[in-house]
């Protein structure tokens, strides 16, 4: 019986041994693999990443390497994996400007989101909307846009809709001051009445098609007013 304790412990100590090699040996970060287009070089993520090579694989904080990879506000994080016995796998997504705002004399670039992607002095180039009434609170890259929830959820809402029914080329800017009495401006300076969140994509494709016609009518300023969602009327200036 003794001998069979003895064994035992002997047993259990060469274990603990084994573990503690693989574990500090062969249980460690060797690689990082980086799946996605980041539209960045390889090198310049991981180091984003701040992964610690030669670092434990048990010992790996996930959530850090996330939060790491999206502070630049370039890309988005959709997960990190282990692959054992000593590779990271890190899914990105590089993040699509959509959106702009003004917040403490510069302009803030977000995407779809409402994610701050980052900030300049000068309007960046490209086909975003301009969005007023947000009162930003504050702006760090890679984190939601600080500022009353209602409206950022308001101006997320309109951007899908905007995207779903294709009429980006119509907009130009957005003011969601009051996400019950929303509205937007057309690239011509038609102003349009939108309401509330409500039937959203109704309201667009209405939008869309009335700015057409009043366009092709040489039509460029004046009120449209889509908030029923089952029509648009137009007034003249």
């Amino acid at each position: 019986m003794r001998r069979r304790i003895i064994y035992g412990l002997v047993l259990l100590a060469a274990l603990a041994v084994v573990a503690l090699f693989m574990d500090s040996g062969v249980f460690v970060v060797r690689d990082v693999k980086i799946n996605g287009e980041s539209g960045m070089a390889y090198a310049d993520v991981v180091r984003a990443a701040g992964v610690d090579m030669g670092g434990r694989m048990r010992q790996l904080d996930v959530e850090a390497i996330v939060r790491n990879v999206e502070a630049s506000g370039e890309l988005r994080c959709t997960g990190v994996e282990k692959d054992y016995p000593s590779t990271i796998i890190i899914n990105v997504e590089r993040r699509v400007g959509r959106v702009v705002t003004d917040f403490g004399g510069s302009v803030v670039l977000m995407d779809e989101k409402g994610y701050v992607i980052g900030s300049s002095r000068e309007m960046p180039e490209g086909n975003y909307v301009y969005v007023t009434g947000l009162a930003a609170r504050d702006a760090v890259p890679g984190r939601l846009i600080g500022s009353d929830s209602r409206r950022v959820a308001a101006m997320c809402e309109v951007v899908a809709a905007i995207d779903e029914c294709g009429a980006a080329d119509y907009v130009s800017e957005l003011n969601v001051d009051d996400a019950d009495s929303m509205y937007l401006y057309s690239r011509t300076g038609i102003q349009v009445m939108l309401g509330d969140a409500e039937d959203l994509e109704n309201k667009i494709i209405w939008m869309k098609y009335a700015l057409m016609d009043l366009e092709s009518r040489g039509e460029t300023s004046g009120k449209l007013d889509v908030t029923g969602g089952k029509q648009a009327d137009f007034s003249a200036d």
